[in-house]
């Protein structure tokens, strides 16, 4: 029985070894003595694999390729030798990446699918990229998409034994008409990274580690080419799976679903989800209703409502659209009225629709790229301008004074969006589509938090995807509290000013910037404390009348002219920094009578003779902080 063991034991190593031959690559003069081996590979773990059959055994493909690092640090393409439905074969050489050397390896190292753009440092680490697009196979995730990474043991090892670099989501759907779906896209509420530039290392007997890049993709698209028709039972769902690296979606996840008609169904939940590694997190089946694509203006019209069938609404300014006006008239089919011009409609321009008054709905044309400063300003009626998806930049003001608007959709293209765009919108309780945060209140770009939904909220805690607070982001909204959490790193220009109801407000330890105005007229703030992460406080940031008492954190170096100037009930200031701050010009004239500035002790005299706080020396007091 021995003897049978060891037999079985060398012929299966003899069949994954293969045969070595020595390549050379085409039409290429070689510039070392270096060979190039068939490389035999095969899957080290339960589920690794390249796609998943009904019977879940591990497979390749005929077409599959691979990244191998072999001898030094060249990108080298290796294709599939065996047949499709093998689970371990040869890879022969293809071609490399450049003509060069590289730097020497002690080992060889993998990349699964083959990629391009891959690259290995000296130490082993590699860089890669996940897709962001994933193709749709039938109960399994798309060929291609399942990264996985080898490394041999020594260089004269050519066997390569995969292991997975990332987990799986299994969804289940169902439609009781039976819908055909087209695409699916998950996304993390926290903005997680999951697809796109990532670095990866691995060690012989090793799993693999992924660290995602900052610039990496926060959604994965499972592309399901011309349609894959849903089951109608929720018993017989049919199953969607996507490959994502490890990640804790603390905040749960949204899916998009879109099916061949042009509707959409979007479900997100709150409840955390964990990707593992090398593992399979399947989720619960849903029902999908879809909602019917929005019917849309050719290019040459804009359709809007504005409560009348027979007075139409003329646009402020009729020479902003990069076309003519040819004709406003109701159409009793669309039960809408269209403007017609005499070319493609490809901006709304600044003052386009400027205090139309009347306009209670806008429908734009796919051809707009952009919407102008004050494009829709006080248009108090207009209720909710889904943004076209070529809409590249909306401009500052452009929805300004738009009070009775409740919800804005984003489009895909928008890369801009300025300062004060949706100021004073005070009904607005939703945004969607493109940077919408998970509980669709702001609108985050890059981490920059440009836009608020103040509608009916008076407490609110800043999502922790945030870092920060843009200019006038919260202007003038109705607030009582906010919480500004440790992620945000800068509070920008006028971020909060004008919001008379703020009553408290809680400053992360990670802000070090607090900008110009940012707390301007906040008069029903009482008290606040900058914690130590801050350095700069800038010109006129707390202009409140109401503030009664200050604590200034002790890393804090500069303070702009004005910055507390007029808080005429400020009656103490305990300010920690040893070395007084610069700057400071007028910085508490026209406080509370008696004010205070409570100093640390040993720092009283450099106070009093600093410039501009030796303008309330009389004031400085030492304290024990």
């Amino acid at each position: 029985m021995k003897k049978i063991f060891i037999w079985l034991v060398a012929s299966l190593l003899f069949t994954m070894v293969g045969c070595v031959e020595a390549l050379h690559e085409p039409g290429v003069t070689e510039t070392s003595s270096e060979q190039l081996p068939n490389l035999t590979a095969g899957f080290a773990e339960e589920r690794t694999k390249t796609y998943v059959e009904s019977d879940k055994y591990l497979r390749w493909h005929e077409d599959d390729r691979l990244t191998a690092f072999y001898g030094n640090t060249l990108n080298r393409q290796y294709k599939f030798n065996g047949a499709t439905g093998d689970n371990s074969g040869s890879f022969s050489y293809v071609s490399s990446g450049n003509l060069e050397t590289g730097n020497a390896l002690d080992r060889i190292y993998a990349v699964y699918p083959y990629d391009e753009t891959a690259t290995i440092a000296d130490n082993g680490q590699i860089s890669l990229t996940l897709p962001a697009v994933q193709t749709y196979a039938e109960n399994s995730f798309g060929r291609g998409a399942n990264t996985m990474l080898a490394v041999t043991e020594n260089v004269e090892d050519t066997f390569l034994a995969f292991k997975n670099a990332c987990g799986y989501l299994k969804l289940k759907l169902y439609n009781a008409d039976g819908a055909t779906i087209k695409s699916i896209v998950v996304k993390g509420n926290g903005e997680e990274k999951i697809a796109g530039a990532a670095t990866a290392t691995i060690a012989f007997g090793e799993v693999p580690q992924l660290t995602m890049a900052d610039d990496a993709a926060t959604t994965i698209t499972l592309d399901c080419g011309n349609g894959v028709a849903l089951s109608t039972t929720k018993e017989a769902a049919t199953e969607f799976w996507a490959v994502i690296p490890e990640t804790t979606f603390e905040g749960g996840i949204t899916i998009t679903v879109t099916d061949t008609e042009g509707g959409i169904f979007e479900k997100s939940t709150t409840k955390e989800v964990v990707i593992e590694r090398n593992a399979v997190q399947p989720m619960a089946a849903l029902g999908v209703e879809f909602v019917a694509p929005v019917a849309k203006p050719a290019n040459n019209e804009i359709w809007y409502t504005n409560g009348s069938t027979t007075e139409a609404t003329t646009p402020y300014n009729t020479d902003v659209f990069g076309a003519n006006i040819v004709s406003n008239t109701y159409d009793a089919e669309k039960e809408c009225w269209v403007i017609e011009f005499d070319g493609e409609v490809t901006e709304i321009g600044n003052n386009a629709f400027s205090s139309c008054r009347t306009l209670t709905s806008v429908i734009l044309p796919d051809s707009v790229t952009s919407i102008g400063d004050h494009a829709f300003v006080s248009c108090t009626s207009l209720l909710c301008m889904t943004i076209p998806d070529n809409v590249i930049t909306i401009k500052g003001y452009a929805f300004y004074d738009c009070k009775n608007l409740t919800s804005v959709t984003i489009g895909n293209s928008v890369t801009s969006i300025q300062s004060n765009a949706f100021y004073a919108c005070t009904s607005l309780t939703t945004f969607y589509g493109k940077f919408a945060s998970s509980d669709n209140r702001c609108l985050i770009v890059d981490g920059v938090l440009h836009s608020f939904a103040p509608g009916r909220l008076t407490e609110y805690a800043i999502p922790d995807s945030v870092i920060e607070i843009g200019s006038t982001a919260f202007r003038s909204c109705a607030l009582t509290s906010v919480v500004i959490p440790d992620s945000v790193t800068k509070i920008g220009v006028s971020a909060f000013s004008e919001s008379y109801n703020l009553k408290n407000v809680t400053i992360g330890n990670s802000v070090t910037s607090i900008g110009y105005s940012a707390f301007y007229w906040c008069s029903s703030l009482t008290s606040v404390t900058i914690p130590d992460s801050v350095t700069s406080i800038e010109e006129r940031a707390f202009y409140c009348s109401g503030l009664t008492s200050v604590t200034i954190g002790k890393s804090v170096s500069s303070i702009g002219n004005y910055a507390f100037y007029s808080c005429r009930s400020l009656k103490s200031v305990y300010c920690r920094p040893t070395i007084p701050p610069t700057g400071c010009w007028e910085a508490f004239d026209n406080n509370a009578s008696g004010r205070k500035i409570y100093v640390p002790e040993d720092s009283v005299e450099a106070y009093k003779s600093k410039k501009n706080w030796s303008n309330y020396a009389s004031d400085i007091v030492g304290y024990n902080f």
